[in-house]
């Protein structure tokens, strides 16, 4: 009798219920090869499952919460997990982003569902795996040439700059950090964006800049 292989198990986490349930439903009744073990729609119940961690996790990369999505990826790798992006979002500087990171896949939501079963396995084997259109596409991208930003120093910035109204003390608190240790991210990324010629006075200019280099991320327009 041969030996049947044991299914790659994937958690998947998308704040889109339709979307969500209609993935794990495709993969699981679908593919012979994975196995959908957890579908969930925040990073919290993601990490904090019982069953985690998983083979590989398919991350939306718009989960609108105020991680980075580079701290994810480094968080899920950190535990065991390899990882996998799917999304609507396609731009070339998010997806060099999220392969820089450690992520071996991008999808996009508009990919043919045949797609991710190839991405999954490849990812569980510790393999990158991109799809042609997003190689084509890539191929064509500028090199990016925005500056290099911890993910904390985006995490701060963008909790400072965005439409919360919290005041770097109230940051500090946010995160669990120093206001001074709040005070020199904030520095430093400023200084790394005007070492490039974009000097960011005022909170909406920081807001603005974020939001154009992808570090803030907004929800894809219909």
């Amino acid at each position: 009798m041969p030996d049947v292989k044991p299914r790659v198990e994937v958690a998947i986490v998308d704040d889109h219920h339709l979307a969500l349930e209609c993935l794990a439903r495709w993969i699981n009744d679908t593919t012979s090869t994975l196995h959908v073990a957890l579908g969930v729609t925040t990073w919290s119940d993601l990490i904090t499952h019982p069953d985690y961690p998983f083979d590989v996790v398919l991350l939306d990369v718009f989960l609108n919460d105020d991680i980075p999505v580079k701290m994810k990826i480094g968080s899920l790798l950190a535990s065991g997990c390899q990882v996998v992006i799917i999304s609507t979002l396609i731009e070339p500087q998010l997806v060099q982003r999220a392969i820089s990171a450690g992520a071996l896949g991008y999808l996009s939501k508009d990919d043919p569902p045949g797609h991710i079963e190839d991405v999954v396995t490849s990812a569980a084997k510790g393999r990158l795996f991109l799809t042609p259109a997003l190689i084509r596409n890539l191929g064509t991208a500028p090199a990016e040439e925005v500056p290099d930003v911890t993910p904390r120093e985006q995490q701060v910035a963008a909790l400072y700059s965005a439409g919360h109204g919290m005041t770097i003390a109230e940051v500090a608190r946010e995160l669990g950090i120093s206001s001074h240790t709040a005070k020199t991210h904030l520095k430093n990324l400023k200084l790394k964006y005007a070492e490039r010629g974009i000097p960011l006075h005022t909170r909406l200019e920081l807001y603005a800049q974020l939001v154009h280099d992808y570090w803030i991320l907004t929800p894809p327009r219909p």
